[in-house]
């Protein structure tokens, strides 16, 4: 027995065409009523908004703010880590550090990346290790410094080598070791 007053889910009736949809929500008012609200017409009509107030006082009128976006969307990315380099400029002269000190300084990048948390504490300790065992070994073999052999040039080439070029990729996010 259908008589047309109940809807599809047959529990609840088909509300009528002026009747608001939702209980709780009131129906939208029509265009000619927020017509006339913003021309400043009957006000009769709108229990819910008084007439405005005139503003008499010598102080400007609090103005509505306009609402703020999200802090998420407007804030720029924070990387997850903090970065050694701020520009293009300080990675060359952190790359050119053990290049420039013949390798009396390679570990110092690695230091001062550990201090900023760049990269993990046993990375630069293994640098100042390997410095120190790396100018150990190149003054054993060579004592008097007279090229006799150039095993020691080897070794303080590699650790230059191999101390710029992880300093230039310290800020290089697919390495991660020691980071």
């Amino acid at each position: 027995m259908d008589d047309g007053t109940r809807g599809p889910d047959m529990n609840q009736p088909v509300s009528a065409p002026n009747e608001p949809s939702h209980p709780r929500r009131p129906q939208a008012r029509s265009t000619e009523v927020k017509r006339r609200s913003l021309e400043g017409g009957n006000h009769a009509e709108l229990p819910d908004n008084p007439p405005p107030q005139q503003h008499t006082s010598s102080t400007p009128p609090l103005q509505r703010e306009t609402p703020m976006a999200s802090p998420y969307i407007n804030q720029p990315y924070t990387p997850a880590r903090p970065r050694m380099f701020n520009n293009t400029l300080a990675k060359v002269i952190w790359t050119l550090v053990p290049i420039v000190t013949i390798s009396l300084c390679a570990a110092v990048p690695f230091v001062v990346a550990a201090v900023k948390g760049v990269v993990k504490p046993w990375l630069a300790v293994t640098y100042v290790a390997a410095e120190v065992l790396v100018l150990v070994a190149a003054t054993a073999l060579d004592p008097k410094g007279d090229e006799a052999s150039p095993a020691a040039g080897l070794l303080l080439i590699l650790l230059i080598i191999t101390s710029a070029t992880h300093t230039a990729l310290l800020d290089k996010d697919k390495i991660t070791v020691g980071k």
